[in-house]
């Protein structure tokens, strides 16, 4: 901010004329270089900022698969194996409940650590597994 010379008014740099009593604003040549001075010390300081901003962005968008500023999470394999596998093991062979039940066990550790989906679908081959696993046992061992 500059001062007018011939009313004292702050006039801003860029002006060439006092707003208040219309006198012409003389720039002297060390007005001029600090003026110079400020706008490229800005311009650096923008630049800087927008590049470290998009740095961040950039960086995070790497990071997390966003979708509409949902993070996307995977659904973890071991969880569908295991309802895979207790289902199965209902009509064909009654070992699968086993592996049904301990691929659901591992997917469970796994969605804890990895933070992923499919804590429900784990839970429901263990359930399936075991009641699988019940009828098996009632059928051909207690029921006989």
């Amino acid at each position: 901010m500059n001062n007018c010379p011939n009313c004292g008014a702050n006039v801003n740099q860029s002006e060439v004329f006092c707003r208040v009593c219309g006198a012409k604003i003389v720039v002297s040549q060390n007005n001029f270089n600090n003026t110079q001075q400020n706008q490229e010390m800005n311009n650096q300081f923008n630049n800087q900022n927008n590049i470290n901003s998009s740095n961040l962005s950039n960086n995070y968008n790497m990071q997390n698969s966003i979708n509409n500023g949902v993070v996307k999470q995977k659904m973890n394999k071991n969880a569908i194996l295991s309802i895979i596998f207790s289902i199965v093991s209902m009509f064909i062979f009654w070992w699968l409940s086993l592996v049904g039940i301990s691929t659901g066990v591992v997917a469970l550790r796994e969605i804890k650590v990895k933070n992923e989906k499919g804590k429900v679908l784990a839970i429901i081959g263990i359930a399936i597994g075991a009641i699988g696993e019940i009828l098996y046992w009632y059928s051909n061992i207690i029921a006989k």
